[in-house]
């Protein structure tokens, strides 16, 4: 291969190259938007937002159009069986009803679940748990992140 041609195939690539990743950016743009029945759910800068889907327990949620539940970080709440557990499980069901919900995941834990920081207009619903003493600080995780270590 002459060296013309080989500059030629090179200088095509770098182009097609160029082409994909515009191509793939804005891909990723419209597969990152999602919708469901309650409007549009978006997924910018790692944030995902949307409605409450189902509320497993205190700390676990599912937000519609997603399939993997997302762990509240920092916190910990009863368990099914445990005293507490109706009550934190109602109180993140009363904190957001009929809210955005907006997450940034931190991690995936070893259930495979989503690890997240989660709020509302309301404030931090991991805080807003505790501060109504529905969970305790998950200090392992948090590292005092609430104060409450």
């Amino acid at each position: 291969m002459s060296l013309n041609r080989l500059s030629s195939v090179l200088s095509a690539l770098a182009i097609a190259g160029v082409g994909y990743v515009i191509w793939s950016g804005a891909l990723d743009a419209l597969k990152s938007e999602r919708t469901s029945d309650t409007g549009t759910q978006t997924e910018n800068a790692g944030m995902i937002v949307g409605r409450i889907d189902w509320v497993t327990d205190g700390d676990t949620l599912r937000l519609k159009g997603y399939e993997t539940a997302t762990r509240l970080w920092g916190i910990d709440t009863p368990e099914r069986g445990e005293q507490g557990f109706d009550a934190a499980k109602q109180a993140l069901i009363g904190m957001t009803r009929g809210q955005d919900v907006r997450c940034r995941p931190v991690e995936r834990d070893r259930y495979g679940r989503m690890v997240a920081r989660c709020s509302t207009d309301a404030g931090d619903l991991g805080r807003m748990l505790l501060d109504g003493r529905f969970a305790v600080e998950y200090c392992r995780y948090s590292r005092g992140f609430y104060g409450r270590c």
